[in-house]
């Protein structure tokens, strides 16, 4: 994986993590991380920063939590998506803290391992292997994801095209490319 790679998956965490007075503070620092980024996924990002720049934190919690906690089809939990609720999203789960630790990545967030944010976060500081076996294991849910998130006109679809396409570029997978 590239280090623009990694750039963009820092960014994409920080953007997509619960909208605190943390993430207005961080949008200079968001914006001067796009400048080596693709003309199309900086001018999606752009639009997404004026969005929360622009937009009163109140209305940008509401957004949040309607969407991701009270919305199932679009939960942030990936391996909600694949597994359900059933028996085997325990083990994802599992395998997912293991991996962390095999990689020396501490989850210093109260979040669990397969919240999208953290796993993006994660997939800016691991190795190569790591990061295909994610993309192996969820491609198919982040694009369903991105999927339900333009169903609901939310701001946060163009993002998670960014993640979609970057999900892409591995080539471990066949999943939807970016919508224009």
């Amino acid at each position: 994986m590239d280090h623009t790679h990694r750039n963009l998956f820092k960014i994409l965490s920080i953007l997509m993590l619960y909208p605190d007075s943390r993430l207005k503070e961080s949008l200079d620092e968001v914006d001067e991380a796009t400048s080596g980024l693709e003309p199309e996924y900086r001018q999606i990002i752009e639009s997404f920063t004026a969005h929360i720049a622009n937009t009163s934190n109140i209305k940008l919690i509401s957004e949040y939590t309607n969407r991701f906690d009270f919305d199932p089809e679009t939960s942030l939990n990936l391996s909600f998506h694949k597994y359900g609720d059933g028996r085997a999203r325990g083990p994802a789960m599992a395998r997912l803290n293991g991996m962390y630790k095999e990689f020396g990545y501490e989850n210093g967030s109260c979040e669990l391992p397969d919240y999208l944010p953290l796993v993006l976060e994660f997939m800016s500081v691991c190795p190569d292997e790591a990061g295909k076996s994610i993309v192996s294991e969820y491609g198919c849910e982040v694009t369903k994801l991105q999927s339900n998130l333009e169903k609901a006109h939310s701001c946060y679809a163009g993002l998670m095209g960014i993640v979609v396409n970057v999900f892409n570029e591995y080539g471990v997978g066949k999943f939807h490319k970016l919508s224009q």
